[in-house]
């Protein structure tokens, strides 16, 4: 094979990897709503943190009870302390993290707050702990790396847990990954990575490429829309990891009425 063949070789490798990347990684993000960094949520009890493409959302019970719903990408955590300092809190008042999922950008920091508590779902331990990966098209690529972290609490489907003088309810939604949860925290209901939100104000499924079963994803934001309807007037927002928030229970009815999911 003369050198022309070679360079030519290289040339379509490079230009199906990039082909694949933007189709499976950055298509699926074009179209979502915006997220504003320092967000005020629930009357000020819940504020948001970007960092990098993901959210961590500050959850402050009172008495110096904070929680965390997932703990970012960045291993230092210095979005997240430097949220805490400017509203008055330390590290040591992080007294517990509910992990939505597992993936890296979800529990970087978790390991730097000595005394919260982490919890997750009880199918989501071995995700988060890296001793097995989510079973995603991405996620078979590479091999289980331990992550150091330590779930200290697992979650039942519908257990909730107080954090000061508010209460932190969870839902399994298996889909993105095996044990993903869902929060309600006082009016808030958070997603993390079972879907997205776009800037005409809709709800998009999870993104394939990262999920383990994005029908399986949909059938479980089917489920919990339903659990959640009767109780939807108390629902004032919906937070997800990777795109901006949305007003009321209403998107999630919607997009479980406009989709066919079986």
């Amino acid at each position: 094979m003369n050198l022309k063949k070679i360079l030519l070789s290289a040339a379509g490798i490079i230009l199906v990897s990039a082909v694949t990347i933007f189709f499976m990684i950055i298509f699926p993000f074009i179209g979502t709503k915006k997220i504003q960094d320092k967000g005020v949520f629930a009357g000020g009890n819940i504020i948001n943190v970007v960092d990098g493409m993901s959210q961590v959302f500050i959850i402050d019970g009172g008495n110096s009870e904070i929680g965390l719903v997932d703990a970012g990408n960045s291993p230092d955590g210095k979005p997240v302390i430097e949220a805490l300092r400017s509203k008055g809190f330390k590290s040591s008042d992080v007294k517990a993290i509910f992990l939505t999922h597992g993936h890296s950008d979800h529990i970087a920091s978790a390991k730097i707050f000595p005394r919260a508590k982490i919890y997750s779902l009880k199918e989501e331990v071995e995700i988060a702990e890296g001793l097995k990966n989510n079973p995603s098209p991405v996620g078979r690529i590479f091999s289980p790396k331990p992550t150091g972290l330590k779930v200290t609490n697992i979650l039942k489907d519908g257990e909730k847990v107080n954090l000061g003088s508010l209460t932190v309810e969870a839902f399994s939604i298996p889909g993105h990954t095996e044990g993903s949860a869902a929060y309600l925290i006082n009016g808030v209901l958070f997603l993390g990575d079972a879907a997205l939100s776009s800037s005409d104000g809709k709800i998009r499924h999870a993104v394939w490429a990262f999920s383990s079963d994005v029908n399986q994803q949909n059938r479980s934001l089917k489920s919990l829309s339903e659990r959640l309807t009767p109780r939807k007037i108390g629902i004032k927002t919906i937070l997800f990891s990777h795109s901006g928030y949305l007003e009321g229970m209403q998107p999630l009815i919607d997009f479980v009425s406009q989709s066919n999911i079986k």
